[in-house]
């Protein structure tokens, strides 16, 4: 029920895309979205104590879908990096899941990064919880297109001279070469 609810929210945004992309109306929530992929990742990170050194626990990676679904809480850790180099802590808005809403990071994955020609950026992030906060849970959910739609890079995102990608793919071929690069060790 919780991804089902996740996907739903992932549809009432994509006409808010389209519009900050001009795109036409339906492109992505009708043609690309019709049959969405999303995953759900869930993940503990026990708490090592109040004296214990702060550890990386996720290291620094981009997610692969288009968009990704972070639920918030009441516990630092989750960063994200800035051209620059710096990693800057997300703030905790909302509280904890469960007290009657839920608060959301929405972040862009490589997808979305391949689809717009580097136009809109994955966000290179990581985990690394506070030592003697309590534990913390993440249950992102990764979401992307479905598996037989065909990607070219998105109208207005380049010309044929300057796309980084001029051959389309599916949303399936793409997760699959993701997941290659991850395991050789390319990401």
């Amino acid at each position: 029920a919780y991804a089902s609810a996740v996907d739903g929210l992932g549809r009432r945004l994509l006409p808010l895309l389209e519009r900050a992309m001009s795109l036409p109306t339906g492109l992505l929530a009708v043609e690309a979205f019709r049959d969405a992929q999303y995953f759900l990742n869930l993940r503990h990170y026990p708490d090592q104590g109040a004296g214990a050194t702060r550890v990386c626990c996720v290291p620094p990676h981009t997610d692969s879908g288009v968009l990704t679904f972070l639920p918030q809480q009441g516990k630092p850790g989750f960063e994200v990096c800035l051209p620059d180099g710096r990693w800057v802590p997300v703030g905790v808005a909302g509280g904890d899941v469960g007290n009657g809403h839920c608060v959301f990071l929405v972040q862009g994955g490589d997808c979305l990064r391949r689809w717009t020609n580097h136009r809109y950026q994955s966000a290179l992030h990581r985990v690394a919880p506070f030592p003697g906060r309590g534990d913390r849970y993440a249950m992102p959910v990764f979401w992307g297109p479905g598996e037989s739609c065909l990607m070219s890079t998105l109208p207005g995102c380049s010309d044929e001279a300057t796309s980084r990608y001029p051959t389309p793919m599916t949303y399936s071929d793409y997760m699959s070469a993701f997941a290659k690069a991850e395991n050789d060790g390319v990401l």
